[in-house]
């Protein structure tokens, strides 16, 4: 019996949270589909490609259409999967005009009613493109409850369509103990753009004594702005700047940090904040619209309430570390949001949609 076709469209291979939880996806549906992953570009990370994959080396989903479409037209896929507003956007116009007609099934990564405060882009496309083209779309996949209730309260969709499936995580190896040298390491990751409260985190180290340092691990457009905030402050010797690593290194940060701070305004579902804690690393959040607190619980750290930054601060310093079990933390993170488990949930969506129901 000939396995099904999914076509996967995502922006790289590599790079944020959505691109590395979709390269996960596509590695595990082959075991049970013929997938081509598709990616506009390869990412800040040294992916090689490998038989399924194609890089279309496109700026934007628009420059995408064409290619996009031929290469449908030639694998005919009986399911098309995408992740991110603007993508989605793509595959769902792209399904008008293939003959084959295959179910489209669309990953939302954000609150978008709350996201659309801090672009003006997904501000219009969420207005006049986001309602009526995901309507049409034969599965919408939340990766949180925040953003199933977003998409059925706000944008009134219809709740039969709408799953929740969160992000997976695999196990890796758990965090090192914690050094005695007097410096507690922060570390926050995620691209440096305004909806990630970087503004807020900068001003959280320069109220916090000196022998507390920050990684942060990422890129994107305020990188300059954060580096001049950062001289404002008088805190670019506490403060480190890592841009994209490949994983070896990412995690050998992870496992030498003592906390990971997250100061977002609003998130999907955190993919580096669930491997932080799947690896024993407690985390302090702020508790905003989206996944974040899901993740975080008693087991794993603790959420403040949203823009409290002197809260922020003296929980901070109040926090040991040591008291939190990594062992204890990585079993709890993996019972909810494991591979096996995960990737079950997201086969039965593509089951169940090819059968029908």
């Amino acid at each position: 019996m000939m396995k099904k076709k999914i076509l996967i469209f995502t922006d790289a291979f590599s790079g944020g949270g959505a691109e590395e939880v979709m390269r996960l996806f596509a590695q595990e549906l082959r075991k049970d589909f013929d997938v081509l992953h598709v990616s506009k570009w390869l990412g800040p990370k040294q992916n090689k490609l490998t038989e399924g994959m194609i890089n279309l080396n496109k700026r934007s989903s628009k420059e995408c259409l064409p290619a996009l479409y031929k290469i449908a037209k030639n694998f005919k896929p009986d399911f098309v999967f995408s992740s991110t507003g603007h993508n989605n956007m793509l595959v769902l116009i792209l399904k008008f005009f293939l003959k084959n007609k295959p179910k489209v099934v669309v990953r939302e990564s954000s609150v978008a009613s709350v996201m659309k405060k801090f672009s003006f882009k997904s501000k219009a496309i969420n207005y006049f493109l986001m309602k009526p083209l995901y309507n049409t779309a034969d599965i919408i996949l939340a990766q949180s409850k925040d953003i199933y209730n977003d998409l059925i309260e706000v944008y009134k969709l219809p709740k039969e369509k709408v799953k929740i499936i969160n992000n997976p995580i695999r196990k890796d190896k758990l965090k090192a103990v914690n050094s005695n040298d007097g410096y507690i390491k922060l570390l926050t990751i995620g691209r440096f753009s305004p909806e990630k409260g970087y503004d807020r985190l900068l001003q959280i180290l320069h109220k916090l004594p000196s022998n507390y340092t920050l990684q942060i691990m990422g890129d994107g457009t305020l990188m300059d702005e954060m580096k001049q905030t950062a001289q404002r402050l008088n805190i670019e010797d506490r403060l480190t700047f890592l841009g994209f690593l490949e994983e070896e290194q990412k995690l050998k940060i992870m496992q030498a940090s003592d906390l990971y701070v997250q100061t977002s305004y609003v998130e999907g579902f955190p993919n580096s904040l669930l491997q932080s804690v799947a690896m024993g690393l407690p985390v302090i959040a702020f508790d905003v619209p989206g996944g974040t607190k899901e993740i975080v619980n008693a087991v794993n750290g603790f959420l403040i309430p949203d823009g409290e930054m002197e809260l922020m601060v003296k929980a901070i310093k109040k926090i040991d570390a040591n008291l939190y079990d990594p062992q204890q933390m990585q079993i709890d993170a993996i019972n909810r949001f494991g591979v096996s488990k995960i990737l079950t949930d997201l086969k039965q969506a593509f089951t169940d949609l090819n059968n029908g129901k």
